[in-house]
């Protein structure tokens, strides 16, 4: 997502003081990289179920995390 895809939609992205975007690392691409965000907030909710940034938190029941990078220590072919 960017910016510039509200304009197309008929929205005056002029107008706005404050964007909320919903995204941990999509949003850079449409909102940093180019310039369009002056000053950029990451905010973390309280509870991990939520979307959080510390993915060792999730109750992960299908995967062992001590096997891949950066939660383990594995090892790496050469």
């Amino acid at each position: 997502m960017d910016p510039f895809s509200l304009k197309a939609l008929g929205l005056d992205i002029g107008a706005f003081e404050v964007m909320a975007i919903k995204s941990r690392v999509h949003f850079r691409r449409g909102f940093d990289d180019n310039g369009f965000a002056r000053t950029i907030l990451l905010v973390e909710p309280e509870q991990p179920f939520l979307g959080t940034m510390r993915l060792d938190s999730l109750p992960y029941r299908n995967v062992d995390l001590t096997q891949f990078y950066p939660y383990g220590n594995p090892v790496f072919p050469a």
